[in-house]
């Protein structure tokens, strides 16, 4: 009798197990669905990827597809307001506004510590909203702030705060868009995963490398500081 019991018991708990596993594959909501969908990856090999006639066919198939190009250009965008203040910064704080390079390096970290809040809010929020809300809510945030940063620059405001400030909410966008973009763009593309990081990064780096040539030729006085940049 004993046998039997314990018999019918693990048969139950199985059974309860596996109700209650399909339970939750059914009743998953539709951003986590979404993400469970970009976050696959797959182990195909393709042994002819790094043919050229390969290469520039899946070239084409990433430059044509309007939803990769939306992510990139999201992140890239994003990345040339990183890379403006990474370019003048250092000229804005130390030479114009006086900083000492240790309190150069203080206000610096206030920025990233707003690069950090966003990444930390978009690891908590992302299943609840998805990637594409969060991408949107950064960029707002992400604009706001440089049109906070242009209008106190406009105003005369002229102040290491006037610029750390803006800049470290503009970061928390950063934080926002970042993560999710990336996600966004190589994840729908597991066969072709380090091609479309390679031309992403690619992409990314040439936006930003311009950006950073035309503040280097900005004459960066404190009532034009980074955010007209």
């Amino acid at each position: 009798m004993d046998a039997a019991n314990a018999g019918e018991d693990i048969t139950s708990a199985s059974t309860g197990r596996s109700c209650s596993a399909t339970a939750s594959a059914t009743t998953s909501t539709p951003n986590e669905s979404k993400i469970q969908k970009v976050t696959a990856r797959s182990a195909f090999s393709d042994r002819h990827a790094l043919r050229p006639a390969h290469l520039l066919r899946n070239y084409r198939l990433l430059l044509g597809d309007r939803d990769y190009l939306g992510y990139v250009l999201s992140l890239s965008f994003i990345f040339c307001g990183l890379f403006a203040f990474i370019s003048g910064s250092s000229f804005v704080l130390i030479d114009r506004l006086g900083l000492s390079p240790p309190q150069f390096g203080f206000s610096f970290a206030a920025v990233v510590a707003g690069y950090m809040g966003g990444s930390m809010l978009s690891a908590w929020s992302v299943r609840r909203l998805g990637l594409d809300r969060l991408i949107v809510l950064g960029t707002a945030v992400a604009t706001a702030a440089g049109a906070l940063g242009t209008g106190l620059a406009v105003a005369g405001v002229v102040s290491v705060a006037a610029v750390i400030g803006p800049m470290a909410l503009f970061m928390l966008g950063t934080g926002l868009v970042f993560p999710n973009a990336s996600a966004g763009a190589i994840g729908p593309h597991p066969t072709m995963a380090g091609l479309a990081s390679a031309l992403m990064g690619c992409l990314q780096m040439m936006m930003a490398a311009a950006v950073g040539a035309v503040v280097g030729h900005c004459d960066l006085h404190p009532r034009h500081d980074l955010s007209g940049a």
